[in-house]
């Protein structure tokens, strides 16, 4: 770089840029190895739509490509679209490709959040002190690391990008911005909100230039409630309940900028019930005083306060099943970037500020920890949150794979009393914790408990792939197409059928037994495969001819195929091995009068 060049990056501030960025890149330089956690074990890993870049046109259409889960599919098509991406990219399930690119998302988002700021407060070197704050602050490690969740990302850098090109007069591309933020997360429609206060606070209250941005924000609602499947559950708590808890959890989130060490990645948090107990009222008061705040400081302040008050609504206002969750605060922490900027107006000040971000980056370098992998992250849940069952049923799966099976049952137990009588997971993974303890009965009743409270497809398909891996191949079968029927967008019981006739093939040729191949066939039948069913009943016959059940199933597989003729011979030489074999009887008589009509 000349020296002229290098006075430019002087003068220009492009310094103060350059170093943010790298201060942000190292303290997330261990990162980039965390594994798949949490909800992204569903979204990514169980995601076999995403293994395929040809279904990305399909993914604006069809909601259900988010996630095989049922309750969790919602309309967010560029979710899926960028994790098909990454999977191409990295040639299978490597998580470093997903992080580098929310994390080059996370960069860029911090670049256009920059440009509004400085917009904002007028100051290049204050509003890249706020973005600093923001970059490196605990908050944002939990969204950062956690995959299915980047587009918590995206939707900050198009509310970040589409309000700066508001500001500066670009009406057009402010919509584009405000079209990909909603396409990632259905909370990108706060976009018009938070134009409405920057008008309020900071324009010129010219209402009519956000009637175009209001008529968007329609039409974009509607047509995610038109996309979003039928199936899909909140399963949140009355209405009534989470709205007098939200103030609380709103004060919260505030008390978690000056205090990140109770940042957590799970909490199972109770709502009020009345609003006159004590944490409803503290809450309610909160926010009276909050709003009092916003309305009466300086505007810079206000519109900053009304972000982070806007950019928060969705949650505050419908009902989840989690009351609160630290990824949520990651787009109205914005706010924050823009108050520190207003408020770092002196030399003093600002020094302040640098003397803070050391810490805040050595907490968020430490935090990234958390998220290595399952164990570490839900280890830290049972310690901060003693009372979640479902940190604690997660923390068992962790014992389960590393073949501590007595552990994880203690665990479970401590999970049970915790959650309630109609969750399955719980009676999924104590069947599965009882089957490696071959407890066979024990793991069956929990199979068979999950299933009874929970009618969606997950159950059967869990039941489904253990008999699989018990050599339990016809009761797989149909269990597994017992979960294809419930939900024939789920790959995952395709993907266990596969397996379970590559299995049972592999065995039959590695055992060489009759009763090898006549599970096999079996499973090739119930696929409605009977060329293939036939084969295998063939070569039961062959390794044992005194046995008339692979007769049988040559007799059932050739009426399959409508050879009644040839089914009818099948079936009459099972009855010579065994006379008054009921099933052989069955099929004769099938046969002879599909013959009979055929020759009429």
């Amino acid at each position: 770089m000349s020296e002229g060049t290098s006075k430019a990056w002087i003068d220009r501030g492009y310094w103060l840029p350059a170093l943010v960025l790298t201060a942000v890149t190292i303290v997330y330089s261990n990162h980039f190895q965390n594994e798949f956690v949490f909800d992204d074990l569903h979204a990514v890993v169980d995601n076999l739509y995403i293994r395929d870049w040809h279904n990305i046109p399909r993914m604006f259409w069809d909601a259900r490509m988010i996630t095989p889960l049922r309750v969790n599919q919602s309309y967010r098509p560029l979710v899926p679209v960028s994790l098909a991406i990454d999977f191409a990219l990295g040639g299978g399930l490597y998580p470093f490709y997903f992080h580098i690119t929310t994390f080059l998302a996370f960069l860029l988002q911090l670049v256009c959040m920059a440009r509004l700021v400085e917009l904002v407060v007028g100051s290049r070197r204050r509003a890249w002190l706020g973005v600093a704050v923001y970059g490196l602050h605990p908050v944002a490690t939990q969204t950062v690391n956690y995959i299915c969740q980047r587009a918590e990302v995206y939707v900050s850098l198009g509310l970040c990008l589409g309000v700066w090109l508001y500001a500066r007069g670009r009406p057009g591309r402010a919509m584009l911005a405000f079209l990909m933020a909603s396409l990632f997360k259905q909370n990108g429609v706060v976009f018009t909100g938070l134009l409405v206060s920057y008008e309020y606070f900071l324009g010129g209250r010219n209402w009519r230039k956000v009637l175009p941005f209001v008529l968007l924000t329609l039409i974009i609602l509607a047509w995610m409630a038109f996309r979003n499947p039928p199936h899909m559950d909140l399963g949140g708590v009355a209405p009534r309940f989470y709205w007098i808890t939200q103030p609380y959890v709103l004060m919260l989130y505030i008390r978690a900028f000056f205090m990140p060490s109770v940042l957590v990645g799970d909490q199972e948090m109770l709502p009020f019930l009345n609003p006159l107990e004590p944490g409803a009222i503290l809450g309610m008061l909160g926010l009276t005083v909050f709003l009092i705040i916003m309305f009466r400081s300086r505007p810079v302040i206000g519109f900053a306060m009304s972000w982070f008050l806007i950019s928060q609504s969705p949650t505050l206002l419908v009902p989840f099943s989690d009351l609160i969750n630290d990824h949520r605060m990651y787009g109205p922490y914005v706010a924050v970037a823009i108050i520190v900027a207003e408020l770092a107006s002196n030399s003093r000040r600002q020094l302040l500020v640098l003397g803070l971000l050391p810490l805040l980056g050595l907490a968020s370098h430490a935090r990234n920890r958390v998220w290595h992998n399952l164990e570490s992250f839900w280890a830290e849940v049972t310690v901060k949150c003693p009372d979640d069952g479902r940190a604690w049923m997660n923390y068992a799966l962790c014992q389960v794979d590393k073949g501590q099976y007595e552990d994880a049952l203690d665990c479970l137990m401590r999970a049970q009393p915790l959650l309630s009588d109609t969750f399955s997971p719980v009676y999924l993974n104590f069947g599965l914790v009882f089957g490696r303890l071959h407890n066979i009965k024990a793991a069956e009743e929990n199979f068979k408990k999950a299933i009874e409270v929970d009618a969606g497809s997950t159950p059967w398909y869990v039941y489904g792939d253990w008999l699989v891996e018990q050599h339990r191949w016809g009761e797989a079968v149909l269990v597994l197409r017992r979960a294809l029927k419930i939900n024939p967008g789920d790959e995952r019981p395709h993907y266990a059928l596969r397996s379970a006739l590559m299995e049972a093939t592999r065995l039959a040729k590695k055992e060489k037994s009759a009763s090898a191949y006549t599970q096999v066939a079996m499973i090739y039948y119930l696929e409605g495969q009977y060329a293939k069913a036939l084969e295998a009943a063939k070569e039961a016959s062959r390794m044992d001819p005194n046995d008339p059940s692979p007769l049988v199933n040559q007799s059932a597989c050739l009426m399959g195929l409508k050879r009644w003729d040839e089914a009818a011979r099948a079936a009459e030489k099972a009855l010579e091995l065994q006379p008054g074999l009921a099933s052989a009887k069955e099929n004769l008589l099938k046969s002879r009068f599909h013959l009979t009509g055929l020759e009429k």
